[in-house]
């Protein structure tokens, strides 16, 4: 929480400031009852003019402040977890699944934003409401300010009592719905399966889990309500003893007339900003919730040095590679050096482990006996300097295709040269999309608008255009008739000469295509 703070002090200092100066405005009238002996009438309305004005304008800076620091706020923290997510070891984060930390990690970007934006100030602006309320109740009489001390300690031991039962339940409230969520998400990413269900199919598979999602919300508002309700009473019983304590002073003349009109503006400022720091403590319990997942279950990877500038792979040793998974163990007999150019065809049996070689190969997987050479070849190849992972690329059989145009779906995002447009136009590996398409066509979710082959199309010039030293394709040519592949295994030969490659593929045929095979 103090971290949270001092990495938001120039904000939160602002706000602070702001908050104080509005918070006068609650307090504006009566005290300016309290000087109505001194000045006229249309002096007062005129004081009173002047300073809500001021303290409205005041709290329209403040949501303008909030609200468009909030925007980098929020970019900035999500972004941040959403790389702490990326950078998971693949293990775990295959383990954990990344839709159900993804739905997880906006819980936090919210609860985040709460705390920061809100609860913070509002705590500021509650205690100096509390403490300027219980002054003018203790200038008014003694045995007024006296209840309201006591029930500042009560309501946030019980708050803090109840909050404490409510972080547990928030938590598996959190982990039901985000799981529903990833299920549904999941069912959503394949429109094909999901069409073909019946409604009683759909019914079966979510209406337990939406059940389960709903009643765990249920249990935990319940229990937060009714818990509230107990020492929301015990305020409302003090505050009706407050009125009638006054009231009973004004008949016995022991209080001035005009107190059950400052009791009557200060009971509503007092209680409402209990309540604010009631509140806050649940915001401050809810992130506490979130940042607990964070540390818990966004496992921090091991980070890797960059590379030298200019730094490539110039071969890669295989020496009786072992890979142990949670459930699974895999020993390789193979002992090689793959040098720098080698196109290898790696074949083996189903289940053999080839795309498990792969994958660690990739740095997926923790593995032994696989080994990476470096040589600086020159000072100009990469600036800034590479991470390991960025100098090999594995292609998967099923693609990823974004909802963006083609060129944004090959380079991820930036702009292509027409120098790289013209590359990949002469390998002829893009011509089939170009159709009745072109590099600003955008495609849908998942490529939903593509065959498999012409993913794997724009998958293979993505490799192209990467700066991978080392290429992996699992299968990556599966959807592809026999002439295709032989246009994307030509172009490859042509243009990924210098690379290391190793594919695997069910057709034999493919076996024309590289220098030499490894057989597991």
């Amino acid at each position: 929480m103090i971290a949270i703070i001092k990495k938001n002090k120039r904000f939160i200092s602002f706000s602070v400031l702001l908050v104080i100066f509005t918070a006068v405005s609650a307090f504006v009238f009566p005290l300016l009852m309290q000087l109505s002996d001194h000045y006229s009438l249309s002096h007062l309305v005129i004081l009173l003019t002047i300073t809500l004005t001021a303290t409205y304008l005041a709290q329209f800076l403040l949501i303008l402040l909030k609200e468009r620091f909030a925007a980098t706020l929020n970019k900035n923290n999500l972004f941040d977890l959403l790389l702490q997510m990326k950078h998971m070891p693949y293990l775990q984060l295959s383990k954990k699944q990344p839709t159900y930390l993804l739905n997880r990690i906006f819980g936090v970007v919210d609860a985040y934003y709460l705390f920061i934006c809100g609860s913070f100030s509002e705590s500021i602006r509650g205690l100096l409401l509390l403490i300027v309320s219980i002054l003018m109740c203790l200038r008014i009489h003694l045995l007024l300010g006296i209840p309201l001390l006591v029930l500042i300690p009560l309501n946030l031991l019980g708050y803090f009592l109840i909050n404490k039962q409510l972080a547990h339940r928030m938590a598996i409230m959190q982990k039901t719905a985000a799981n529903t969520n990833k299920e549904l998400l999941t069912s959503l990413n394949h429109i094909d399966t999901m069409k073909q269900w019946s409604d009683q199919i759909y019914k079966q598979l979510f209406a337990n889990e939406l059940e389960s999602m709903y009643q765990a919300l249920a249990r935990t508002n319940i229990f937060a309500q009714s818990a509230s309700l107990a020492i929301s009473m015990v305020n409302q019983v003090a505050q009706i003893g407050i009125y009638l304590f006054v009231i009973e002073g004004i008949l016995q003349q022991s209080l001035p007339s005009d107190a059950i009109i400052l009791i009557g503006i200060l009971m509503p400022i007092y209680f409402s900003a209990l309540s604010e720091l009631t509140k806050v403590n649940l915001d401050t319990t809810t992130l506490k919730t979130n940042q607990r997942f964070v540390q818990e279950e966004l496992i921090a990877a091991i980070p890797h040095p960059n590379l030298k500038k200019g730094q490539e792979i110039a071969q890669l040793t295989l020496s009786h590679p072992n890979i142990a998974l949670e459930k699974q163990f895999f020993q390789f007999d193979i002992d090689t050096t793959i040098l720098k150019g080698e196109h290898i065809y790696l074949c083996g049996s189903s289940g053999s482990g080839k795309s498990t070689l792969l994958k660690a190969i990739a740095g997926f997987y923790p593995a032994e006996g696989i080994h990476l050479t470096y040589v600086i070849q020159n000072d100009l190849l990469s600036d800034p300097p590479l991470m390991p992972n960025e100098r090999i690329l594995y292609l998967a059989q099923e693609p990823t295709i974004l909802s963006r145009t083609i060129e944004q779906n090959i380079t991820w995002g930036r702009p292509m040269t027409l120098e790289e447009k013209a590359y990949l136009e002469e390998t002829n590996i893009l011509t089939p999309l170009f159709t009745h398409r072109n590099w600003d066509s955008y495609l849908k979710e998942n490529g939903a608008d593509l065959s498999g082959g012409e993913k794997q199309r724009i998958a293979i010039a993505r490799a192209l255009l990467s700066s991978a030293d080392i290429l992996l394709l699992d299968e990556a040519t599966s959807s592809l008739d026999d002439d295709a592949v032989h246009i994307i295994m030509k172009a490859l030969k042509i243009h990924a000469k210098e690379r290391i490659i190793i594919y695997t593929s069910h057709k034999k045929d493919d076996l024309a295509f590289c220098h030499r095979t490894i057989v597991i």
